[in-house]
């Protein structure tokens, strides 16, 4: 079952309150925190981490549903008051979006802004619109899945496929891993 974005977008709120934040969070921060992890988990997961649609607006991709939730705060920073546990999501869905604010807490709304623009899904959806037309053309699942693969896929260790990661991952949580000195041991025993 996927999960709420709204829920998503008050754990990434209450994430930001946990530590001290230089940047706070606001409305289009949030919106592209959302996209990004949205494309990451269709990228890693292959399938979306949270219900609903982004659209590419002027300012960059927005989630509609969330977008209604906190338009009362326009561009002021939201409210800690909004911020939520990870109670409402599952603790791998948890994991994820805490990895991926571990990953993009550190850049402000403009930046994050800037960098949705210079994206080929916000700039494929936004084909053909002025740079301040209105649209609420959909960014396609797809179009973020391949994108963001793609971003993986140039990112990742050679030789490492994203199953080993992943099989690494859980082997380590079940408590089956090993010491990083004999990882480096069996490998040069290997090369």
């Amino acid at each position: 079952m996927m999960a709420d974005p709204n829920d998503i977008a008050r754990y990434l709120l209450w994430l930001a309150c946990e530590e001290s934040e230089p940047e706070p969070i606001t409305h289009m921060r949030l919106q592209k925190l959302l996209y990004y992890v949205q494309g990451w988990a269709l990228a890693v997961r292959g399938r979306p981490l949270f219900k609903g649609t982004i659209e590419a607006w002027i300012h960059g991709p927005v989630v509609r549903e969330v977008y209604r939730t906190f338009a009362k705060y326009n561009d002021d920073v939201i409210s800690r008051a909004e911020a939520a546990d990870s109670s409402r999501l599952t603790r791998d869905d948890a994991e994820f979006v805490n990895a991926i604010w571990e990953s993009y807490k550190a850049y402000s709304a403009s930046e994050l802004r800037r960098r949705t623009h210079s994206e080929r899904p916000w700039m494929e959806a936004r084909a053909g619109l002025g740079p301040d037309e209105r649209g609420d053309r959909v960014i396609h699942d797809e179009t973020m899945r391949v994108f963001f693969r793609t971003e993986y896929d140039a990112r990742a260790l050679p030789g490492l496929s994203l199953v080993e990661l992943e099989t690494a991952a859980e082997d380590f949580s079940l408590g089956r891993g090993i010491k990083l000195g004999d990882a480096k041991t069996r490998l040069n025993d290997a090369i």
